[in-house]
């Protein structure tokens, strides 16, 4: 060539010498489209893991090429058996590169079914069928983008080590955790699904307890059957994960299986549950029913059956929180609250619950059955009392037909005293010209136990006959 282009500039000249050049110069630096820039040229994939790179700065779009983006490149790849593959764009220099995956039903790019896609990122998980061929499409998701390279790593999901449960994951201590990945586990004939369960996917463990005791997950638990046995044909289910998690007895040195089919695997022992409890009313009496109930402000899902013993030889069991109980006589009484989860855990909580009936009674109102305006009368409250030493606190008031007002009030100590015996309670009122008005007036009385609940107040309050007022 150097010899030709001398003969040229040497007969024609510099122009001649510069078009020499050109010509043999140019077909040199023009860079070809990719090998597989063509959908009938795609790069066939013989096995996996399949890893490539290519330039697509001269890559082509054919005539009739799905999606609307620009400079793609074609791979094809035709499994000889059932398998997940994850295909990622790793290589990719720009996020704007593309990657579609389709199935051939028929031939040609009119044949291609869409099977997944999406821009850089990845990876697209996918199931591939044996004898099927797919093409993955990549290159620039825009006509005009800023992609000048694009990769593929194709590679096949294997089934995790503990798919079967014959390889099932051992493990004696807890806390125990794993996050398996499902994406390509499988079934197998015969595998249980326990408690109304529908899955495609499992994993298996095999937990042999040192310690016997409550096991079990937090809320977070979910997708779990515990069975056992000693093959899937003779599989027996103990426990199964509920909404609020996991929890089943184990006996030290007997194996368990765990069937985890979606959420992770979260084993640890349970601690003894919370026996707690309340009572209402917190002063109660002999006329009360009161109300028991376990909580004190939390709850515990896996609590099944609650057991009181109210320690005057009543008890109560079964499925509920929460009892009545009324007390026939005053005294101190141990309580003592047992609890019982499904995994057989147990605790207690034993409380004093002190029992004393506070009630005076009104068992007099005498009032005149006259006066007279600018007169004093006299109106006697009688207070019965048969329990306790009281200081108790009575209101006066006065009954007209423009409503009540309060006249008076007296406090006074109330021994306890006999039945139908009274600590009286005096009071004098002069009546007034409005008295006289109305004509009548009476006196109602309202009896009340200073720094104690009075047990029956029903009887706490009396109103006199009218006594007629005159001027």
């Amino acid at each position: 060539m150097y010899r030709a282009t001398r003969i040229l500039f040497g007969r024609a000249g510099p122009l001649a010498a510069l078009l020499a050049l050109m010509l043999y110069a140019t077909p040199s630096s023009v860079a070809a489209p990719p090998s597989n820039d063509n959908f009938a040229d795609a790069a066939a994939v013989e096995s996996l893991p399949f890893t490539n790179v290519v330039s697509v700065g001269e890559a082509t779009t054919e005539p009739g090429e799905p999606g609307s983006q620009s400079r793609t490149v074609w791979y094809s790849f035709t499994p000889q058996t059932d398998l997940i593959a994850k295909v990622d764009l790793g290589g990719s220099d720009y996020v704007t590169a593309f990657l579609s995956i389709y199935r051939a039903d028929s031939a040609g790019l009119a044949g291609l079914t869409p099977v997944a896609s999406g821009w850089y990122g990845g990876p697209f998980t996918v199931k591939l069928q044996a004898g099927k061929t797919y093409y993955f499409q990549e290159g620039d998701a825009y006509p005009y983008g800023w992609v000048s390279t694009v990769g593929i790593h194709l590679q096949v999901v294997e089934p995790p080590p503990n798919d079967k449960f014959a390889d099932a994951k051992a493990f004696t201590s807890v806390p125990f955790s794993d996050s398996p990945d499902l994406t390509a586990a499988t079934i197998e004939p015969g595998e249980p699904m326990a408690c109304g369960g529908s899955f495609s996917q499992s994993v298996w463990y095999s937990f042999t307890p040192t310690v016997s005791g409550g096991y079990g997950g937090d809320p977070g638990v979910s997708g779990v059957a515990v069975y056992t046995g000693t093959s899937l044909g003779d599989l027996s289910n103990v426990a199964c994960s509920q909404w609020w998690g996991l929890a089943f007895h184990a006996d030290a040195g007997k194996t368990y299986y765990l069937q985890e089919h979606g959420g992770g695997m979260r084993l640890d022992l349970l601690p003894a549950p919370n026996a707690g409890w309340s009572y209402s009313p917190g002063d109660p009496s002999s006329f009360d029913n009161v109300s028991f109930a376990h909580g004190n402000g939390y709850w515990d899902p896996t609590i099944t059956d609650w057991a009181w013993d109210f320690g005057d030889g009543a008890t109560s069991t079964g499925a509920s929180s929460t009892a009545l109980h009324r007390f026939a006589h005053d005294g101190d009484y141990n309580v003592k609250l047992t609890v019982t989860t499904v995994d057989q855990r147990t605790s207690s909580e034993t409380k004093t619950v002190r029992v004393r009936t506070h009630d005076v009674a009104i068992l007099s109102l005498a009032a005149p059955d006259k006066g007279k305006v600018g007169k004093p009368g006299s109106v006697t409250v009688g207070i019965g009392n048969t329990h306790y030493p009281e200081s108790v606190q009575v209101d006066l008031y006065k009954i007209t037909p423009s409503g009540a007002t309060l006249i008076d009030m007296s406090i006074r100590a109330v021994g306890v005293i006999g039945p139908k015996k009274t600590v009286t309670f005096p009071f004098k009122y002069t009546f007034t010209s409005e008295d006289a008005e109305a004509g009548k007036v009476s006196f109602r009385a309202v009896a009340t136990i200073q720094n104690a609940r009075d047990a029956a107040g029903d009887d706490n309050v009396a109103t006199s006959f009218p006594t007629l007022v005159t001027k």
